[in-house]
């Protein structure tokens, strides 16, 4: 009798301290984890820009081409950044395009609105809704303002300037609605480089 008293006094004096064992080495880790998850939330907080100029994204690209068809443009963007990996942006356009078989040069105008997402600091996909009007003319008789509408889709890599926000946009697209009478985009594929600020 004596012999199973203490046996069980024995195996109560060892659960409670294991329990207590266990106890103790359960707060560190809680205090860890919390720990964690603060400095998660500090390096969360840090990532999402507070003030609306911090979101803000400026940038845009220019052509020039010269010979028997002359293009000089300029298409300025901004964009505003939802989260720091989705972004959504609209821009202008003008270009002046010139055709030497032609007696009068011609101004394009128009807009476009884009979705652009990060996958990572550097890789991004990209959406975009362009629309481009020109007067089309013949060799002797001009006519009325067209539009040009173009969804166009792809992605691209954005190499930054020493880390800052500053950098290049390469973009690469395909246009959706290809129509080869679109002077603008006679090509389904179109290659951009973009200044970002």
């Amino acid at each position: 009798m004596r012999y199973l008293i203490t046996l069980c006094l024995c195996g109560l004096f060892c659960f409670s301290a294991f329990g207590q064992f266990i106890e103790e080495e359960a707060k560190p880790k809680e205090k860890k984890r919390k720990k964690i998850k603060k400095v998660e939330k500090e390096e969360k907080d840090e990532e999402i820009p507070s003030t609306l100029l911090d979101r803000l994204y400026f940038g845009g690209w220019f052509n020039i081409q010269f010979g028997n068809v002359t293009v000089i443009g300029l298409s300025p963007v901004v964009g505003y950044r939802l989260t720091p990996q989705y972004m959504l942006g609209v821009g202008l356009t003008y270009e002046y395009y010139k055709d030497r078989r032609f007696t009068n040069g011609v101004d394009v105008l128009g807009y476009q609105l884009f979705s652009r997402y990060y996958f990572t600091p550097g890789i991004f996909v990209h959406g975009e809704y362009n629309a481009i009007s020109y007067k089309k003319q013949t060799a002797s008789i001009p006519e009325d303002r067209q539009w040009f509408y173009s969804p166009l889709v792809g992605g691209g890599y954005f190499a930054s300037f020493g880390g800052s926000r500053a950098g290049l946009n390469l973009t690469v697209l395909y246009n959706l609605n290809h129509d080869i009478n679109n002077f603008r985009y006679p090509n389904p594929f179109i290659f951009r480089i973009e200044w970002v600020f």
